[in-house]
């Protein structure tokens, strides 16, 4: 296997991914009400470990696979993770433009960035509606992202 292949999974928990967006959720609103740039760039490093390094090392998802995933009782599944992956560049885009808005003190930028995010990680936790990975197979139709990043997502 490739050192690409070892970091991102082809698959990944689908209760552990809604597990991260209500953290995600929860991080996000504090950030919007304390308008707290650090808090939004721990969550824009967060979205960057996901995204760029690996989904394993993530400490939303360690906790939410550690500490919270063992306190439920759901039936999980196994989702394919270049979706994911895409969605986690889409918050990671979020959080940097939030960041930057609330260190120039733009909070009405941040408050439309952080508002989008907290849309999107809400419908994820509460109903698995992943609004990222609708754009992705979106942009995958349209012939943006070509079907070779996610084979296995053309006939979904």
């Amino acid at each position: 296997m490739s050192t690409q292949a070892n970091r991102f999974p082809l698959k990944v928990s689908n209760t552990v991914v809604r597990i991260v967006a209500a953290e995600v959720f929860v991080v996000a609103l504090l950030a919007l009400l304390l308008r707290s740039p650090w808090i939004t760039l721990a969550l824009a490093l967060d979205f960057s470990i996901r995204a760029l390094v690996t989904p394993l090392a993530s400490p939303l998802r360690l906790v939410g696979s550690y500490a919270v995933l063992p306190l439920i009782r759901a039936r999980d599944a196994l989702v394919f993770f270049s979706p994911k992956r895409f969605a986690a560049m889409l918050g990671l885009s979020l959080t940097a433009v939030a960041f930057i808005a609330l260190a120039a003190s733009a909070y009405a930028v941040a408050a439309v960035a952080l508002g989008i995010l907290l849309l999107f990680s809400f419908l994820e936790a509460a109903f698995g509606f992943c609004a990222g990975c609708k754009i992705y197979g979106f942009l995958m139709r349209l012939g943006v992202i070509p079907e070779s990043w996610c084979p296995e997502c053309v006939s979904m």
